[in-house]
């Protein structure tokens, strides 16, 4: 917590505070006033107001604001700021909806410490982008730190005018890449032994960048080491889902008795599910004795009166606009823009951790800010066309052209008649001067299409081969169905898995253009939500969700981003063609 130094320059400020510090009350729960002052006078040396003074100021800071003067001044909001501020678990979940001030949180819990020589920290949110926003991590906590040091922009750390040093990273590459993303992030952190980790966004990492960060937290200077998190729902996450459990009920939303409750852990396994769980060390190490003995007690001996120091300590606490009443005084309307789709809703609104039925939204939002973003992924500028064939009736007919894997322009129509396709077609091709073999359209939606086409690719009945040719079974035993595949490859292109980098671009003058009632950027981002996995018929092999489902989630069906980005990837995999099984060819005509 950090109070403006600009504010306490003046004695006769000073002598105010104290006096309306004693009006507000002398003593409240044993708090005496002369401790807060004497913790403002010292702040001109760097000095932090202390946990047991939270209190008192708050009181001081709601009585001024309620007489309408100004105070700037940094103390926890009463509810789920002060109770994780109090809390002293090795592992602190701040978990809530969008707007609970949880990045401000952890800024106030890194600056708890920041006057110690020693003290040192290592903040993260995924990817760079959304760390440096306005309201992102970077941001947030250099801008708190601003009393205590300075920031240094070229090396992306705060350094700390009593000797420490705050780093800030990210993670996101990482998750993406799979283990030789963990092995890079790990390079990366050698020798970042630190006394506090601080994620924003924490349930976006996966389990090994989690396991990795808890080895960092080392500390020979007494400060007691933390890893601190906030978080929206990650519903999506086997990991979180797993870990927080304990806390949350059968629909996901966080059971008020248990927010704040410390509970104790060993992982005994290489996962979350090989864990022992209980309510104090003493229980956990009843369940794990062997395990934690074998780790740890070879030269030295366990028991169940120093069995703590080898069990962590981990707790959830739930936050909500409620608790946040600052932002709720500036913005009222905030709440009410929390809105979308149902499992939107279920994880902004009400912060659940269950998912939904239906599947699970397989690209973010933030993904697709990236791609709307990303400078022009125009490869060896091989130029092709896709199409999704319609005719009205709710659906859209639309047309893409792609400069190597660059979307650089779009045609659609809602209300195109089937006499009408063919010319409509062959003047797109004509404008961009594209070949009919070089369009790949959807076979199935339009079987005398290719009549009139015979050198365009029909995406039709098959699963195309990997290149690879030592995988040249695995999309047989992985892929429900081509258009399984045709996803696969698109994700892993929007996320950058292989590439390092968003291996999709749009020319950003289409962004804004409109789309039936929408504008391209909006149309897009909401039928990214209709790309998503069927979790209760995959069977041991991918498939996506019908388009008959997929429909109801988004209100439409998703021909924009199927028709463009989906298709494109048909030239990236349609090498080799075999047939699909006859046992599924019936589900083909529904997708």
């Amino acid at each position: 917590m950090c109070i403006s130094k600009k504010i306490f320059k003046k004695t006769l400020y000073l002598q105010n505070t104290y006096r309306k510090m004693e009006e507000i009350d002398l003593k409240y729960r044993g708090l005496k006033t002369k401790d807060v002052v004497k913790s403002l006078k010292r702040y001109g040396k760097r000095g932090i107001i202390p946990y047991k003074s939270l209190d008192f100021v708050q009181r001081y800071i709601e009585d001024r604001r309620s007489k309408g003067y100004k105070v700037n001044m940094l103390a926890p909001q009463k509810g789920s700021q002060e109770a994780f501020l109090r809390n002293r678990a090795g592992i602190k979940i701040l978990h809530g909806n969008r707007g609970g001030g949880k990045s401000v949180c952890l800024g106030m819990d890194i600056l708890s410490s920041c006057n110690h020589p020693s003290f040192s920290a290592l903040v993260f949110r995924k990817d760079k982008t959304s760390a440096e926003k306005a309201d992102g991590i970077l941001k947030v906590v250099s801008k708190m730190v601003e009393p205590y040091g300075e920031y240094i922009d070229s090396k992306r750390l705060s350094r700390l005018d009593a000797g420490g040093e705050i780093r800030y990273d990210y993670f996101g590459d990482a998750c993406l890449s799979g283990e030789k993303g963990v092995n890079e992030f790990k390079d990366r952190q050698q020798g970042g032994n630190v006394v506090k980790v601080a994620i924003d966004e924490c349930s976006q990492a996966t389990e090994p960048i989690i396991n990795y960060l808890q080895t960092v937290l080392r500390s020979s200077s007494g400060l007691r080491t933390s890893l601190i998190g906030a978080c929206n729902p990650n519903p999506y996450s086997d990991f979180w889902r797993a870990l927080v459990s304990w806390w949350v009920d059968d629909d996901g939303i966080a059971i008020p008795e248990r927010s704040g409750k410390v509970r104790y852990f060993f992982q005994y396994g290489d996962t979350i599910h090989e864990t022992a769980w209980g309510d104090s060390p003493q229980e956990v190490f009843a369940q794990a004795k062997d395990y934690i003995i074998a780790r740890f007690g070879k030269n030295t001996k366990i028991d169940e009166t120093n069995c703590k120091r080898y069990i962590k300590s981990i707790t959830f606490i739930a936050s909500g606009l409620e608790d946040n009443k600052i932002l709720m005084a500036s913005n009222p309307d905030y709440q009410k823009n929390l809105g979308g789709t149902a499992q939107e809703v279920s994880i902004n609104a009400l912060g659940s951790w269950k998912l939904i039925k239906g599947g699970n939204e397989w690209i973010t939002r933030d993904e697709m800010e990236e791609m709307f973003s990303s400078q022009p992924v125009f490869d060896d500028y091989f130029e092709c066309a896709t199409l999704d064939i319609a005719y009205g009736l709710g659906d859209v007919c639309v047309m893409g052209h792609f400069i190597g894997h660059h979307l650089q322009d779009l045609e659609w129509s809602n209300t195109l008649k089937p006499r009408d396709l063919n010319r409509w077609v062959r003047n797109n091709l004509r404008k961009w001067g594209i070949g009919e073999n070089r369009l790949a359209f959807d076979g199935l939606g339009a079987p005398t299409f290719r009549d009139a086409f015979p050198e365009s690719l029909a995406i039709l009945r098959g699963v195309p081969k990997r290149l690879d040719k030592s995988k040249d079974d695995q999309p047989v035993r992985f892929y429900f169905d081509l258009r399984a595949q045709l996803a696969d490859e698109m994700v892993t292109r929007i996320k950058g898995t292989n590439l390092g980098y968003c291996g999709f671009s749009i020319n950003p003058e289409l962004l804004e253009k409109p789309y039936v009632n929408k504008t391209i950027r909006e149309a897009l981002m909401d039928q990214r939500r209709a790309i998503r996995r069927d979790v209760e018929r995959e069977n041991g092999k991918l498939r996506l969700l019908k388009k008959q489902e997929a429909k109801k989630i988004v209100g439409c069906s998703p021909d924009l981003i199927e028709g463009t980005f989906l298709y494109r990837t048909y030239f990236d995999i349609c090498d080799v063609m075999i047939d699909i099984p006859n046992d599924i060819m019936d589900e083909l005509k529904y997708l």
